[in-house]
């Protein structure tokens, strides 16, 4: 049986009954492929237009190329813009410039199709489905063959308007309760970051800016010391294991950095696997209570980002876009440190990268940043103080988030049954 065989039993799932009459989608628009002009000929703004890439529709990247170019691969930001390459699925309106070859900008040919329907119809898990299907590939996806067997379902023109405007309003709706939970989020963690650094600089003289020509640390409680962070290890630092992508599924468990983003205390029962020798293990191994820091990052709030280990069950590997602490725990409590250096110096740690092409911050400059000191007993007090506010952040956004997944399945369901039939609206 080939592929397109094995795909009607997946379309049928969607298009078995005869609510309405259905075509293919390739009979009723243009899919229009973008060009490519080469990151040799990438400007600022202000030359040329900008050129829209695969990772600029699919995330929230700031980061803005522009290209001096002729070309008819130009859309306004009402088109429709459908990413077969890289991400395939992503369907976004919103751009405007020249866009690349991963992209499809979708021109129609039929007035019986409206084009704002389309946009919702290509948000279902029917196209979703298709396109996920016929994409093939091994670093990169492409499913440019999904083209060829996307349907289109077709109800009548007054109906297919009623159907946006419902949606347009139940999704607007949703999408501003979204919105809400979001930014209610954002401030639970900055006042939860305010708390845990006022735990660090309360016995400041002066402020929390840690620059040598203020002299912050007046006056600091009796036996509280400032040393250089390197003072608190009992290694020296030291960068992680580089392997090619191909090595990545199996093997030794592996920290990678998005390891160190989720959370201060890293997940070892999500983390990936690597394949990776006995030398290489024995090199680059982990223990409990090690620190991490990002040491380069695309963007500059990526680096320098700290986590650490807890628990451990197997030989663990960290990779090369983080540095390793280990901390001296006659010295200092490891969450002490871990959670100094994500929140009370990041700032600190940020002013002291370098940005060219991405964004590093170098051994020497970590080892020598200023660490406030209490006798061990006042840090292990302050840290269950710490721990008790982070956890509760972490609880709090917790309920959020599921509550914001709940929405977005619902808005799926409702865009689904609408355009489908399964919802009546009445045109």
């Amino acid at each position: 049986m080939n592929n397109s065989q094995e795909y009607f039993k997946v379309e049928n799932k969607w298009f078995n009954s005869n609510k309405f009459k259905k075509r293919k989608l390739k009979n009723l628009i243009r899919f229009s492929r973008g060009v490519e002009p080469g990151s040799k000929n990438y400007g600022i703004e202000g030359e040329g237009k900008r050129f829209i890439r695969v990772n600029d529709v699919g995330s929230a990247n700031k980061d803005k190329v522009f290209v001096k170019m002729e070309t008819d691969a130009i859309c306004s930001p009402g088109d429709i813009l459908l990413c077969l390459d890289g991400s395939p699925g992503i369907v976004v309106k919103g751009f405007e410039g020249i866009y690349s070859t991963g992209l499809r900008k979708l021109v129609l040919l039929d007035k019986i199709l409206n084009y704002d329907f389309l946009y919702y119809s290509l948000n279902c898990d029917f196209s979703q489905e298709c396109i996920n299907f016929f994409s093939k590939g091994t670093t990169i996806m492409h499913a440019s063959s999904s083209t060829n067997y996307l349907m289109q379902p077709l109800p009548e023109p007054e109906e297919q308007i009623a159907i946006v405007k419902f949606l347009d309003e139940k999704t607007e709706n949703i999408d501003k309760v979204i919105k809400n939970k979001k930014r209610q989020i954002e401030v639970i963690d900055q006042l939860h970051k305010i708390k845990i650094n006022n735990l660090f600089s309360n016995s400041l003289s002066f402020n929390n800016e840690l620059t040598p020509d203020v002299k912050w640390t007046e006056n600091l409680p009796n036996k509280y010391k400032v040393v250089k962070l390197k003072k608190c290890l009992k290694k020296s630092l030291s960068n992680g294991l580089f392997k090619k992508k191909r090595f990545f599924g199996s093997g030794t468990l592996l920290v990678n950095v998005y390891d160190i983003y989720s959370s201060i205390f890293i997940d070892t029962l999500k983390l990936d696997r690597v394949q990776a020798t006995k030398e290489e293990v024995d090199n680059y191994s982990i223990s409990e209570n090690d620190i991490f820091l990002t040491r380069s990052s695309l963007k500059l709030e990526g680096i320098a980002m700290c986590a650490m280990t807890n628990k451990l069950f197997e030989p663990t590997v960290y990779e090369c876009h983080i540095i390793k602490l280990s901390p001296d725990e006659k010295i200092i409590d490891p969450k002490y440190l871990a959670f100094y250096l994500r929140y009370f110096a990041n700032d600190m740690l940020i002013s002291l990268s370098n940005t060219v092409t991405m964004t590093t911050i170098s051994q020497p400059k970590i080892n020598n940043i200023k660490v406030i000191l209490p006798p061990l007993e006042i840090q292990k007090e302050k840290i269950k103080e710490i721990v008790s506010i982070y956890l509760n952040q972490i609880n709090q956004t917790k309920i959020l988030k599921e509550q914001i997944q709940k929405l977005e399945e619902y808005k799926k369901i409702l865009i689904n049954e609408a355009v489908t039939g399964k919802i009546k609206v009445i045109a």
